[in-house]
């Protein structure tokens, strides 16, 4: 399965290879959070480096101390949104900032741009049935 979905992200010409996607739906501990978060975090591709943000904010959970969740969760936030303003086009990219705000506490305040991204990912839905395409619609309110 690997091999093939290497394959098509040679196809596309991109710099993202959809086994990362894969990997990321398939988490369901810390443990294999963080075997994630060292497999892709020297991966230069802004969309890898995207879901790896995700996994280091959902990592905050993990500890005790509130100021130490919230002082992680921001970190890796504030990561996220500097790869979605340099490329605001990245679908993967809107996608991880829509699919983590609305799973995120109210209490931190991260849900501000849930119309925008929809509005985003619904445009893409129209034109594509690819797999990112399946998991928006299996996980997001779309």
């Amino acid at each position: 399965m690997k091999l093939i979905l290497t394959f098509l992200a040679i196809i596309i010409g991109n710099d993202f290879n959809p086994a990362v996607l894969v990997d990321y739906h398939k988490l369901n501990s810390e443990k294999t959070e963080l075997a994630f978060i060292n497999k892709y975090k020297n991966i230069s591709s802004p969309t890898v480096q995207g879901y790896v943000c995700s996994i280091e904010m959902k990592q905050a959970t993990y500890f005790y101390n509130p100021i130490k969740k919230l002082s992680i969760f921001k970190e890796s936030r504030n990561k996220l949104e500097l790869l979605i303003k340099d490329e605001p086009e990245n679908v993967h990219l809107r996608y991880i900032r829509y699919f983590v705000q609305l799973n995120c506490p109210p209490i931190l305040s991260y849900s501000g741009n849930l119309l925008e991204d929809k509005k985003i990912l619904t445009s893409y839905l129209a034109k594509n049935k690819d797999l990112l395409s399946q998991f928006i619609k299996k996980n997001c309110q779309i």
